[in-house]
């Protein structure tokens, strides 16, 4: 019995070495996927449609316009939230498949706040010369056509104190809250993902843990061989 324990060993290397190395194999398929889908970006930007967008914006469409998606754009085209990305940003009903894979994959929660605070004390009268205007800020917010994120904003404005520092933290609180939900969708993502092609994997490569255990068992060349291998 005490003879079997060490080819048992091996055996068991060998295996945790082969479903190592699928795991590998996964990742990386998993990440030349999101390289070419950009899923992370769009999973972003799907975050912000939540956000800044009446919901939903698709329902407003008619005679060839398309509203709804007014300050997601305006968002996105502020100078502050164009030095993430390449190129000019279009909302998703009107772009093609490759332009939405140049949007950044993540946004700083104080640019979130500031370009927000900054369109909306612009719309409220206020150049953006003249710093951030609380009155402002909350006039602009009544033009909204967006209740959801007005309500939100006149909140953070009105238990701010006349602090525009407090109203922007409460904004930048109110948007990790939603990226966490985002990190959460991109996991699930991944997970539902990684699955299907270790499946495939296993399935193409023909892994079989009986089959590769009898093996590694039954030849210690091949053990050998393994053992060799992992250690490389």
């Amino acid at each position: 019995m005490g003879s079997l324990l060490p080819e048992s060993l091996e055996v068991a290397a060998g295996l945790v070495f082969v479903y190592l190395f699928m795991s590998i194999l996964a990742t990386v398929a998993r990440e030349a996927f999101e390289g070419f889908m950009k899923r992370r970006s769009r999973n972003l930007e799907k975050g912000l449609v939540e956000l800044l967008c009446d919901q939903p914006p698709e329902a407003t469409v008619g005679k060839g316009k398309i509203s709804g998606y007014e300050m997601l754009k305006a968002f996105y085209d502020h100078p502050l939230l164009m030095s993430l990305y390449r190129g000019r940003y279009t909302i998703p009903p009107k772009r093609n498949f490759f332009q939405g894979r140049n949007l950044p994959s993540y946004v700083p929660s104080g640019h979130f706040a500031y370009v927000v605070m900054d369109l909306l004390s612009e719309h409220g009268g206020t150049a953006t010369d003249a710093g951030l205007n609380l009155n402002a800020i909350m006039q602009g917010s009544k033009q909204l056509g967006n209740p959801r994120l007005a309500k939100m904003v006149q909140f953070a404005v009105g238990n701010s104190g006349g602090d525009a520092d407090k109203a922007r933290q409460f904004l930048e609180n109110w948007f990790n809250a939603t990226m966490d939900r985002v990190s959460g969708w991109y996991r699930l993502e991944t997970q539902t993902l990684l699955f299907w092609i270790s499946l495939v994997a296993c399935v193409v490569l023909n892994v079989n843990t009986v089959v590769i255990a009898d093996a590694l068992y039954r030849s210690p060349t091949l053990r050998k061989g393994v053992a060799a291998a992992a250690e490389t």
